[in-house]
């Protein structure tokens, strides 16, 4: 009988699927690492340019700081009292366009200036006196829009009987908004200025 004797130890093929494993886990770690270290290059160049730009912007505030030291108080104040005085007009303008406008026997209980607008409270005897004066407020020149945010009936005192309350004509109180138009005020007030 014959024996064979190997002298050569016996060598298993490695398995490829670990290779490429390692190899692609080794390939995203280099990505990865090279990612981070160009986001880190990039947020220095925008921390530097923003270093640049804050620098630039206190500078500049530091100009103006300077400028505005030097300026006189008294001439800064004069502006600005030049200026509130041509946004200003007179209301008087508008309350007398209002009572202009009303009906007979209605009456304006109520004036609010707002900012940009006029709210108003205004007594009526009828419904048709209440359209009526809007149609005429939406054909004025002061106004640029009339809204009408409320009507209701009211009566001067509550009545006992029946027969007494068809005695007395109850009155429509109007809430109405208006928008004003400021270029017809200004001209006008320079007008009654000149008068």
């Amino acid at each position: 009988m014959l024996y064979q004797v190997n002298l050569l130890p016996k060598i298993e093929k490695r398995r490829k699927t670990a290779t490429i494993v390692a190899f692609l886990t080794g390939l995203v770690l280099i990505l990865l690492c090279l990612f981070m270290i160009y986001e880190y290059i990039s947020s220095q160049h925008q921390i530097d340019a923003l270093r640049v730009s804050e620098q630039q912007l206190r500078a500049g505030l530091l100009q103006l700081e300077n400028n505005a030291g030097a300026e006189s108080t008294g001439s800064s104040l004069e502006s600005i009292v030049s200026y509130a005085e041509g946004l200003s007009f007179e209301t008087s303008l508008l309350i007398a366009e209002l009572t202009n406008l009303l009906p007979d026997n209605a009456y304006l209980t109520s004036y609010d200036f707002l900012e940009d607008n006029v709210a108003v409270e205004i007594q009526f005897e009828t419904m048709t006196e209440v359209s009526l004066y809007i149609e005429r407020l939406g054909a004025s020149s002061y106004f640029t829009d009339v809204k009408v945010e409320e009507i209701r009936a009211y009566t001067l005192e509550e009545m006992d009987t029946t027969e007494e309350q068809f005695m007395v004509i109850p009155r429509y109180v109007t809430m109405i908004l208006l928008e004003v138009d400021k270029k017809t005020i200004a001209i006008g007030s320079e007008y009654n200025d000149v008068e």
